[in-house]
């Protein structure tokens, strides 16, 4: 019987540990209650992020994604170059060069209805380093089919983070903790269907499809546990 109550008492602090909090970024996710990541929350115009000092990139950065978004992105030219976040000092975008690392884009520049916001997301706080043939191919295939399912729908709420599973993470040359994979999260109101996508952070990898609840329990997360029908 003590065995049960303690894991019991284990599993309630899990919970709530994960349990979402209320976000200072408004608009960006379900009822304004952002997954618990630790970090500084920065609440951009269109999208919002968690930074981690620890891991030098964003944890977590969320996007509520509309057709009138997409259809905004359709009608601008891809425009912009990195910078650092002064409110969390991320790193130089010099810090990627000559690494062999993509400065990968979390929320992708596509997601955005005007330059002034596409402009945003090429803050160094929303990129992670990434093999160049997973961002450039695999993962840029992937942002083009969630944009798709926000026009398909009309909107559709998207969470990306980097993953950095196990005790030791590999870093660039320059210092930069490397993501062991990458993650997509989304949500659809108008359906409660859910889905997320993994992929090893290398240039062979492949994009693995599972349930949010699968995501959940093998990476530690609490995405959209209250949404997900």
């Amino acid at each position: 019987m003590k065995k049960i109550i303690t894991l019991l008492v284990a599993m309630t602090l899990t919970s709530l540990a994960y349990a979402d909090i209320p976000s200072d970024c408004k608009g960006v996710y379900p009822n304004d209650l952002r997954p618990n990541e630790v970090g500084t929350e920065i609440c951009k115009t269109n999208y919002a992020m968690v930074y981690s000092d620890q891991y030098k990139t964003s944890l977590i950065s969320a996007i509520h994604l509309t057709k009138a978004d997409i259809d905004g992105a359709e009608a601008i030219k891809r425009h912009g170059e990195f910078y650092s976040d002064p409110t969390v000092h991320s790193p130089n975008t010099s810090k990627y060069t000559g690494t062999g690392w993509d400065r990968g884009h979390l929320t992708n520049a596509d997601t955005q209805p005007t330059i002034s916001t596409e402009d945003e997301t090429f803050d160094t706080a929303n990129v992670s380093p990434q093999a160049p043939q997973l961002n450039r191919v695999k993962w840029r295939n992937l942002e083009t089919s969630v944009n798709k399912i926000a026009e398909q729908y009309g909107d559709v709420y998207v969470y990306t983070s980097p993953l950095f599973i196990g005790a030791n993470i590999n870093t660039t040359k320059t210092g930069l903790p490397i993501p062991t994979q990458f993650s997509k999260v989304i949500y659809i109101p108008s359906t409660g269907e859910c889905k997320a996508y993994v992929a090893d952070n290398n240039n062979d990898a492949d994009i693995v499809e599972m349930s949010v609840s699968e995501f959940n329990t093998k990476y530690f997360h609490s995405y959209f546990t209250n949404e997900c029908h």
